[in-house]
């Protein structure tokens, strides 16, 4: 046999050559008989590959039925579908006023941008199967959490190079520099050569514009994406060492971030690691507003054959991701509403300041993390509030009615002040 990087070297001529050109589904032949092969390198490499993770997620729908919805958000440039899944309590649209109507918290995990980084899939999978596991043995803070969180997964965004073990598609792109924000700039390489080469244009590749489509739709109120090669997270910018708007309300993760680790993984701004425009990370945040982030899972980026088992290799790193998806409701702004008997008194349960505050159209002060104020209330009231700080910020809506005796329900999201309205016509009218 030949050595593992001369075999995906050779493997990659024979293959990806025919690809360089192609933008369209169904082009590349050679990639989709090569894909057939259950483990097409001949490592035994003890990763997830598309079929693997089609069997897992075919294996879970059957046995946990009430927690487990299987969907696709597209195709690869060669056909390959991009396969997701939704773990929550599916017997609960929504539970208790703190939920929004028809619509409850959302996270998004992502990976697998870079073929050729596997551990980021991994982890992924390994959080699906714990939490499911925890549910099905009735867990009552997993069971909790289930009422209030659709937790949506794609675990494999570039399935072409996780066939291949190549960092970049078979169009010869990296795909984490080809989102529409920043786009060409630092750390995003020109040619088709270079190893982070961000494509023609924006949004260029058909896996990328699946996954901005397909999170643009859900606006998760946080996004996780997972790559492998260093043992560190992320939070935004990534395109430039300038600190975002919120990174005083980032860098406040660090501490219990690490601790949650057990000190394994650092956390930091991206540009600490290096410069990389058109990411996904500082796409979630730059364009919907939402805390994006970047799990780098393990240093062994390029060796898929762990003997100890992966389980092992991440053990650390699953628990940072569960302190990430379990503390959803604070990355951000989080009114809560509460008749007092001098008005209506509004608590900030986030860990960041809910800005551009309005009651019935009407502009407040805004309310910093942890604080309270009361406003005058004749019994119906409608509060808009932005989760994070920039322009492009998701927006909250809180509806308090005379009816309400606690808290009063956060509506889905928008983009802008002038769309919060829009969104709840949206949500209501498409419960999952």
């Amino acid at each position: 046999m030949l050595p593992r990087l001369l075999l995906a070297a050779a493997l990659t001529v024979v293959v990806l050559a025919p690809a360089a050109a192609a933008d369209h589904p169904g082009s590349n032949h050679g990639l989709q008989a090569f894909a057939t092969l259950a483990d097409p390198l001949g490592l035994d490499a003890m990763v997830h590959r598309l079929p693997d993770v089609q069997n897992d997620f075919a294996a879970w729908e059957a046995a946990y039925p009430d927690f487990v919805s299987r969907y696709t958000i597209g195709a690869t440039s060669s056909g390959f579908p991009l396969e997701g899944i939704l773990v929550t309590d599916e017997s609960v649209p929504f539970d208790g006023a703190a939920l929004a109507t028809g619509q409850k918290l959302r996270v998004y995990l992502d990976g697998g941008h870079h073929g050729n980084e596997f551990l980021g899939v991994e982890l992924a999978m390994y959080y699906l199967e714990d939490l499911l596991n925890k549910a099905d043995a009735g867990d009552q803070a997993v069971v909790q959490f289930l009422k209030e969180t659709e937790v949506y997964a794609v675990p494999i965004i570039n399935v072409d190079g996780n066939f291949l073990d190549t960092r970049k598609n078979s169009a010869q792109v990296d795909v984490n520099r080809n989102y529409d924000f920043q786009f060409g700039g630092p750390g995003s390489g020109a040619s088709v050569t270079d190893q982070n080469y961000r494509g023609p244009s924006p949004g260029s590749e058909a896996e990328v514009r699946a996954n901005m489509e397909f999170g643009a739709e859900i606006r998760p109120d946080v996004w996780v994406t997972m790559h492998t090669g260093v043992a560190e997270f992320y939070w935004p910018w990534g395109w430039t060492h300038d600190k975002s708007p919120d990174d005083w309300f980032f860098s406040k993760l660090e501490a219990p971030f690490e601790n949650a680790t057990n000190g394994r993984v650092d956390a930091m701004m991206a540009a600490e690691l290096y410069l990389a425009a058109g990411a996904t990370d500082d796409w979630a945040y730059g364009v919907l507003g939402i805390p994006g982030h970047t799990f780098e899972v393990h240093e062994d980026q390029f060796i898929p054959v762990y003997g100890e088992g992966i389980p092992v290799a991440i053990e650390d790193q699953l628990a940072g991701l569960d302190f990430v998806v379990k503390n959803v409701k604070v990355w951000g702004a989080w009114l809560e509403a509460t008749p007092a008997t001098d008005g209506l008194q509004l608590t900030n349960l986030g860990w960041n300041n809910a800005t551009g505050v309005k009651l019935d159209g009407e502009p407040l002060a805004d309310i910093p993390a942890g604080a309270s104020v009361v406003v005058p209330w004749d019994g119906d009231a409608t509060v808009d509030y932005q989760q994070m700080l920039i322009n492009t910020s998701k927006v909250r809506t809180l509806h308090v009615t005379s009816q309400d005796a606690g808290p009063a329900e956060n509506e889905a999201p928008a983009t802008g002040a002038l769309l919060a309205l829009a969104a709840l016509a949206v949500a209501l009218a498409r419960r999952r």
